[in-house]
């Protein structure tokens, strides 16, 4: 485990050439830290956050109490609800993610949405796709994804008003680019000749495709 992250230690001073510190975030399958990464010339010896050791339903339960006696929640609150997926658990993950609604909606907005997006996102690793959609409409975000496409798109909309077609087809590579890494020439081709409405309805399919062919 620790060459790996050692070898994307290394990859990131590379690449940016400034002083990397290395945070693991470990679940509940990892009790304990594993050894540091010792050789003749370095040692690697990154942070090991053990997320296992915390029980996510007291930590949902304390938070739950915060609210009830009408304070706020503090910003290590908010980070501790956000990996609550990453903890130990007696109860399934989903009833756990359940319990703790109350506790999201009295975040804003935006913060709520962004860490209901997290939340679900670290979840994946224990749920079915079709337990994740469940948990995002308990907690009352049942459209997250379409709504940042949505969102995403109208931004694109009116700077495509602003700049014409040119800069419809731009916002379609980007969001290809941040998707699949690379425009291939087939879709680039395809991209120039679309207008209007098709090139929308490409920025959609790209933001939600598997693989970078079901967009050829």
């Amino acid at each position: 485990m620790a060459c790996c992250f050692a070898s994307h230690h290394l990859e990131a001073f590379r690449r940016y050439r400034v002083d990397v510190h290395t945070i693991v975030l470990c679940g509940p399958s990892v009790r304990e830290a594993p050894a540091p990464l010792r050789t003749s010339s370095m040692a690697f010896m990154p942070t090991f956050i053990l997320l296992g050791q915390e029980q996510a339903e007291t930590v949902v339960e304390a938070l739950r109490a915060r609210i009830e006696q009408g304070e706020g929640l503090r910003g290590v609150d908010k980070i501790s609800l956000l990996l609550l997926p990453l903890m130990r658990r007696q109860e399934p993950l989903e009833a756990v993610l359940a319990r703790a609604e109350s506790v999201v909606a009295v975040l804003p907005e935006l913060e709520r949405a962004q860490t209901v997006g997290a939340m679900a996102g670290l979840a994946y690793h224990d749920l079915e796709e079709a337990a994740v959609r469940r948990l995002l409409e308990v907690l009352k975000m049942p459209n997250l994804l379409e709504q940042m496409i949505a969102d995403r798109l109208t931004q694109g909309i009116e700077q495509g008003r602003a700049e014409g077609q040119a800069g419809q087809r731009e916002m379609a590579r980007s969001v290809i680019r941040s998707r699949f890494g690379t425009v291939p020439a087939v879709l680039e081709e395809r991209i120039t000749h679309l207008e209007n409405e098709d090139l929308r309805a490409l920025v959609i399919q790209a933001a939600t495709a598997e693989r970078v062919e079901d967009l050829l």
